[in-house]
């Protein structure tokens, strides 16, 4: 119901040196819904696209109370996720979101560092709805830096929180080898040797990492 209101046309706007005036498109197949490439924005509607299909974001999104606002990233991103969930049109071009996030239409981009600003912008404004902890909820990695002295045999445990893991891919067969290559254990010596607090001096040592827990949802990023 929150949806029958929702005004899916695309807004009609000039945008600068492309000069592209953009109408709404009548849908001719009622499955999915296209994000219009504005020039290079072909990374950020294909992370659009993808974080749409992942029911459990989705979901919450679209059940947001949010107060539409100018420049308001939540805002917009909620707006295309209903777009593309009514499926009134064919496709869609996200100038107001484009806008909210300062991409410029003519440099393509990475997509994972697109994925990396977008989340950083979302959390932020998330703390300001009912659904503060979404992205934990869906996407949060837990993991923890190992290192240990060879001298003396001590374990210093770092713990962190990620949204992404790296993938490794140059020369790999599969998904496992990847992750593998950049869990592997490193050595610190030399002039890398790791400062020691209990021998309170630089000594040999090997680090790692180590993934605690993953969510129902691992988002990758290759290397």
């Amino acid at each position: 119901k929150k949806l029958e209101g929702l005004n899916t046309e695309r807004r009609t706007e000039l945008i600068g040196d492309w000069n592209i005036l953009c109408e709404s498109v009548e849908s001719g197949s009622k499955n999915f819904v296209g994000l219009a490439n504005m020039g290079a924005t072909c990374y950020v509607n294909s992370v659009l696209q993808q974080l749409f299909m992942i029911p459990e974001f989705c979901h919450h999104i679209l059940e947001l109370n949010i107060e539409p606002r100018p420049g308001n990233v939540l805002y917009e991103l909620q707006h295309i996720f209903g777009v593309l969930y009514q499926k009134k049109i064919s496709v869609y071009t996200c100038l107001d979101f484009y806008k909210s996030m300062d991409i410029n239409l003519s440099v393509q981009k990475d997509a994972s560092e697109f994925m990396i600003s977008l989340f950083d912008k979302l959390s932020t404004e998330l703390k300001n709805t009912e659904r503060k902890t979404l992205l934990e909820d869906v996407f949060e990695i837990k993991t923890e830096t190992v290192v240990k002295c060879e001298k003396c045999e001590v374990l210093s445990k770092i713990p962190a929180t990620s949204f992404f893991l790296e993938l490794e891919v140059k020369e790999k067969n599969r998904m496992i080898e990847g992750l593998e290559a950049n869990l592997k254990s490193e050595i610190l010596q030399d002039d890398n040797a790791y400062y020691c607090e209990r021998c309170e001096s630089k000594v040999k040592a090997e680090k790692r990492e180590i993934i605690k827990s993953l969510p129902n949802v691992c988002l990758l990023y290759t290397s």
